[in-house]
């Protein structure tokens, strides 16, 4: 029985960790990597066609652990985090982008609130 109850305490642990206080990006970013983040031109509509090369989809996360953590989450946040995964998937801009605050019942995230931003990571032709 306690064996079991380790388990279940350790795996929750496991879960909620994944989405503590400031997102993974964001906290393992360098100053310089910040700073080379906030130049990525960020687009909410879609750009004409044959202006940019499609690179994948990414998004970006802000999220809040529980009541109790002092971390608020922010759609600033998440657009830098998404800025992030930008670069990681070789792109340059990012476009259709568009944020939300998920309930708990929609999210994937083990968080108490959070803000996804979504996009799509492109390279811009001209």
């Amino acid at each position: 029985m306690r064996a079991r109850l380790f388990a279940v305490v350790a795996a929750a642990t496991l879960v909620l960790s994944a989405c503590g206080g400031a997102s993974p990006y964001v906290r393992g970013m360098t100053s310089q990597q910040k700073a080379q983040a906030r130049s990525v031109p960020v687009h909410r509509e879609t750009l004409p066609d044959g202006t940019y090369r499609l690179v994948e989809h990414v998004q970006g996360v802000s999220c809040r652990v529980n009541a109790i953590d002092n971390d608020r989450v922010s759609e600033e946040e998440a657009i830098e985090e998404l800025r992030y995964a930008t670069l990681k998937a070789g792109a340059t801009a990012v476009m259709e982008v568009r944020c939300h605050r998920p309930s708990l019942t929609e999210s994937q995230y083990a968080c108490a609130e959070s803000v996804v931003c979504k996009g799509v990571a492109i390279i811009p032709l001209r």
